[in-house]
């Protein structure tokens, strides 16, 4: 498949080793990677080994204690799914596309538009806050555990569009408990 580049070939994140606390205990020290375009990161470790703290502290939930982030636009999903459950299905659609100022494209939850947030599965909230990243002009995206309760046919579906984003110059960092059978993604372990 050939896809135009749409993202310039740059380096998308440059971290210079940070240090990040958790309380005054250090969960991160000296840490440092750098996201060119069309990489495909996978952060892994056990609980509590700093993947989800990294992440806030990329997209500045987090403040660090010493080193350097760079970064390009970004689009970020935590573990939290980031939306109103009292909106609908569509209520929420419309908000992301109107934010990233696109036309509502299609997605895999369109036939649940009509239906409340709050009475979803969490598998099907996941797949609606996931559909962000199919509005998203940004180059890097940054994501906590996407693919937690999803079903195959979801995971399938969402893989495939972090592949199209890669092969476009995009760039994703995420983290997750287990591998990517995908043979351009890099899994960087933390202890």
């Amino acid at each position: 498949m050939d896809v135009a580049l749409i993202f310039e070939t740059v380096n998308h994140l440059t971290i210079k080793k940070i240090s990040v606390l958790r309380g005054d205990k250090p969960i991160l020290h000296d840490f440092s990677l750098t996201l060119p375009g069309s990489q495909w990161t996978v952060l892994r470790g056990r609980n509590g080994s700093g993947k989800s703290t990294l992440l806030k502290t990329i997209v500045g939930l987090l403040p660090f204690q010493q080193g350097s982030i760079s970064c390009s636009s970004f689009c970020y999903l935590g573990h939290q799914n980031g939306f109103r459950e009292s909106l609908t299905v569509g209520e929420q659609l419309m908000f992301v596309a109107n934010y990233f100022r696109v036309p509502l494209p299609s997605t895999p939850v369109d036939h649940l538009l009509d239906l409340p947030l709050h009475h979803l599965s969490a598998g099907l909230k996941r797949q609606t806050a996931l559909c962000q990243f199919i509005f998203s002009p940004h180059p890097l995206w940054i994501m906590d555990e996407p693919f937690e309760h999803l079903d195959k046919q979801a995971q399938t579906y969402f893989i495939s569009l972090m592949q199209d984003h890669i092969e476009r110059g995009g760039s994703i960092l995420q983290t997750s408990h287990e591998s990517i059978n995908k043979s351009n993604v890099q899994e960087i372990w933390l202890s």
